[in-house]
C-alpha cells in the first residue's frame, strides 16, 4: 500500500528543500520516475518557482490549464515531474527542463521555447515485436515502436514532443554525458571510453576538465555527440 503522506526529513536528498521547516511534504503519486529522480509539481511551482504561498493556490494555478509537462497538461497537484522533463507555461512565455546539479540535487534549468520542443529520453528496455519492429522503452515511461532495430539500452534518443524520435544518441566513446548516480552525480562529461564486462556491470571512462575518473553505464544519461544538445 502506498504511503500518503511524506515527512521533509525523509524526503530524498535530491529534493532542494528545507528539512526543518514543516513536518511533511507532498508526496508525489507514483509515476514513471524514481521518487530520487523527481519531484511533485506542487513543490516546484510552490518552492522554486516561488508560484504560490500553498498547496491551495497551487491548485488554483493547475486548473487554469496552463501548466504543460512533456506537452501534455498537468492538473494533479501530486504528478512527478522527472530527470529532463519539460515544464512549459505558453500564456506566460517561460519554459524550464529538470536537471541535476553537481551537488546531486534536482534543479530547473530556464530554456528557450524551441528547444522546449525536445527532451532527451535514455532507453532503459527494447522489445522486439512482430513485422520486425522494436518497441522501445525509455527512463520517463514512454514507449516508441521503431521499424530499426540498431537502438541499444543505455542509449539516447531526442525525442519530438508530437512527433517521435529525430535522433539517435549512441552510448560511445566520444559521447558527452550527464550523470545522475554514484559518486560524481550531476556532472557532465565526455567518454573516453566504455568498459564492457561479463558478469559485472559494464563501466564509462569519463573526462571532464578537472579529472578523468570510472563510473557504471547505468548512472549516464547520453545528451550530445560532440556537444550537449540541451542545457543541463
Amino acid at each position: 500500500m502506498v504511503k500518503r503522506h511524506l515527512a521533509r526529513l525523509a524526503s530524498p536528498r535530491t529534493w532542494p528543500v528545507a528539512r526543518k521547516r514543516i513536518r511533511f511534504i507532498t508526496r508525489p503519486m507514483p509515476g514513471a520516475h524514481k521518487l530520487g529522480l523527481g519531484m511533485p509539481i506542487t513543490i516546484i511551482l510552490r518552492d522554486i518557482l516561488n508560484m504560490g504561498d500553498d498547496s491551495r493556490e497551487v491548485k488554483k494555478i493547475l486548473n487554469l490549464k496552463n501548466i504543460l509537462v512533456d506537452g501534455r497538461r498537468v492538473k494533479d497537484p501530486k504528478f512527478i515531474v522527472g530527470l529532463f522533463d519539460v515544464i512549459q507555461m505558453p500564456e506566460l512565455k517561460q519554459y524550464y527542463r529538470m536537471s541535476m546539479n553537481e551537488r546531486g540535487k534536482l534543479c530547473l534549468h530556464e530554456i528557450n521555447a524551441d528547444e522546449a520542443k525536445i527532451k532527451i529520453c535514455r532507453i532503459i528496455k527494447k522489445q522486439p515485436i512482430k513485422g520486425g519492429r522494436m518497441n522501445l522503452t525509455f527512463h520517463d515511461g514512454k514507449n516508441q515502436i521503431v521499424k530499426d532495430a540498431n537502438y541499444n539500452v543505455g542509449d539516447s534518443v531526442v525525442f519530438e514532443f508530437g512527433k517521435g524520435i529525430s535522433k539517435k544518441l549512441e552510448m560511445k566513446k566520444g559521447a558527452i554525458i550527464k550523470l545522475a548516480g554514484g559518486k560524481h552525480t550531476g556532472i557532465s562529461g565526455e567518454i573516453v571510453d566504455v568498459v564492457r564486462k561479463k558478469l559485472i556491470q559494464d563501466e564509462l571512462i569519463i573526462k571532464t576538465k578537472k579529472e578523468q575518473f570510472s563510473t557504471l553505464m547505468k548512472y549516464a544519461y547520453v545528451i550530445g555527440e560532440n556537444k550537449p544538445m540541451i542545457k543541463v
